[in-house]
């Protein structure tokens, strides 16, 4: 499976005269089936997300003492907990720490491994190109 994320520069201003004009990026993740989705950020838990979603995972959103979310499809679940400086999936038997702040290669191998090894999703091919 391939997916393409795009990236797009462009300034634009504050919205007042006092602001200044700054510098925005957008990312869209195009899949293979044609459907397109934008990422709040380049982190494994967004590269994630919408291939557990078109695997109809459930998801529910913990609210304890860690916000995260519970992700379920049958009897399985995985819990996704996003700290500070990681991205923390745990499933009955196994635990992928992430680091939100990887090279891209980095968060590559990891959004695979989260996708194989939790939830049994074959790997991404995932490059990036400019819009």
């Amino acid at each position: 499976m391939k997916a393409i994320i795009k990236s797009k520069h462009f300034i634009t201003e504050g919205g007042c005269n006092a602001c200044q004009a700054f510098e925005l990026e957008t990312l869209t993740l195009h899949l293979e089936n044609g459907k397109e989705v934008s990422l709040e950020n380049l982190d494994v838990a967004s590269l994630v997300t919408p291939f557990i979603q078109n695997e109809q995972w459930r998801t529910t959103l913990l609210l304890d003492e860690d916000e995260g979310y519970l992700y379920q499809k049958g009897n399985q679940e995985v819990t996704f907990i996003d700290n500070h400086a990681t991205q923390v999936f745990v499933s009955e038997d196994k635990k992928i720490v992430c680091q939100k702040k990887a090279c891209e290669q980095e968060l590559f191998v990891k959004a695979n491994d989260v996708l194989q090894q939790l939830f049994s999703i074959e790997p991404v091919e995932f490059a990036i190109e400019q819009a």
